[in-house]
């Protein structure tokens, strides 16, 4: 049984990875880290810390979609100027209800360009 939920559990981990659409994304925005966006914690059991740090003045669309591509909740969807910012999502949906554990992605549009992380729900 342990051995199931090791490897269940390393499935996910192997699944959480995070991949750039646009290949100038980076000229626009950068993690405080290494990556372009980091997600943490990864993964978690009901809340996550989206943190992005814009290199220039940006509009900014985060929705969170589920593994059949449909719109869970949408986060934000609006102008920021240069810095860094933690956008956090509760494992909620638009109406206030906890979603099941899964794969979601956080759909990240900066200026148009798309940015998508996945994240690992466990509960």
């Amino acid at each position: 049984m342990r051995k199931i939920a090791f490897i269940f559990c390393l499935v996910l981990l192997l699944s959480c990875s995070e991949k750039i659409t646009r290949p100038d994304f980076d000229s626009i925005i950068r993690d405080v880290t290494v990556h372009y966006a980091h997600i943490y914690p990864n993964p978690s059991n009901g809340v996550f810390a989206i943190t992005f740090n814009l290199l220039q003045n940006a509009h900014i669309k985060i929705v969170i979609v589920n593994s059949q591509n449909e719109i869970v909740r949408h986060l934000v969807d609006r102008d920021y100027g240069q810095g860094s910012y933690t956008i956090i999502w509760d494992g909620e949906d638009d109406n206030d209800h906890d979603v099941c554990s899964g794969i979601y992605n956080a759909n990240i549009y900066v200026d148009g360009y798309l940015f998508e992380a996945n994240m690992c729900l466990v509960k």
